[in-house]
């Protein structure tokens, strides 16, 4: 009993109960980012050290900070400031060959506007294409066939939407017509088209006003005056068909 309670006091003595306090690590400035995104941070990062004597994972041996708040290039993770992010495009190629037996059978791999040729009968024929110039000249010159081989590259990615500003069409020009009066105006020169006339002519806003008050005035009849003239049409027109029968009738008797 004795000897344990003297280790008790040892202890006791050569240590400082202030040491007993929880580690703090500076923080990597992530959780500031956070606030004003949502976006999550890249997981698969470079940074871990692994000791190839022993193979064994030794942790993390760089920090890591979120200062700048960088995006990746598709703007879908956070990524710390030491690193930087290649995105992974998919490219391939595209082969397609074909075997021309015939230069009649060939046919253009650049336009599909000249493939097809102008013929009158059998006499005229011709194709306006200097591919098909060269596969003549080679099959007929030389008895060859021809074996055309074409090949396409495309890369696959994703590409980020375009947003241009929206469009407006300025109203530069403006056209007012009438039945009489034709106004069109552009800033503040304004011209003047009065009746069936071709012509335009340049005028003041106050001109503009008094000719087509001048002219809708002159142009406008009153609902006595338009039925008058529609009975008068109608009267000229029963008299000229009165006229015409009675001419008809005296032919036939006379004949």
């Amino acid at each position: 009993m004795k000897s344990r309670s003297f280790c008790l006091v040892i202890f006791c003595l050569f240590t400082n109960p202030n040491d007993f306090h929880p580690l703090i690590h500076p923080s990597n400035g992530l959780r500031k980012c956070r606030v004003n995104s949502s976006l999550t941070a890249l997981e698969v990062l470079p940074g871990g050290g692994w000791d190839n004597l022993r193979n064994l994972d030794m942790g993390r041996v760089m920090n890591l900070s979120y200062s700048q708040c960088q995006t990746t290039e598709d703007g879908a993770y956070l990524i710390p400031d030491e690193v930087f992010v290649i995105p992974q495009k998919e490219s391939g190629v595209e082969t397609y060959s074909e075997i021309i037996m015939s230069w009649l059978e060939q046919k253009s791999s650049t336009s599909s506007s000249i493939n097809a040729d102008v013929s009158y009968m059998s006499e005229m024929n011709g194709k306006f294409s200097n591919e098909n110039q060269r596969i003549k000249t080679h099959q007929l010159g030389k008895n060859s066939v021809t074996v055309r081989v074409q090949s396409g590259v495309f890369t696959r990615g994703q590409l980020k939407p375009v947003r241009l500003p929206p469009f407006k069409n300025p109203p530069l020009l403006s056209m007012n017509a009438t039945n009489t009066v034709a106004v069109m105006t552009e800033g503040d020169r304004s011209w003047l088209r009065v009746g069936g006339t071709k012509t335009w002519q340049l005028s003041k806003p106050g001109e503009i006003n008094q000719i087509a008050s001048r002219s809708g005035s002159s142009s406008q009849m009153s609902g006595g005056e338009k039925a008058a003239a529609a009975v008068g049409v109608i009267a000229i027109t029963a008299l000229l068909v009165a006229g015409t029968v009675v001419l008809v009738k005296r032919r036939r008797r006379f004949s």
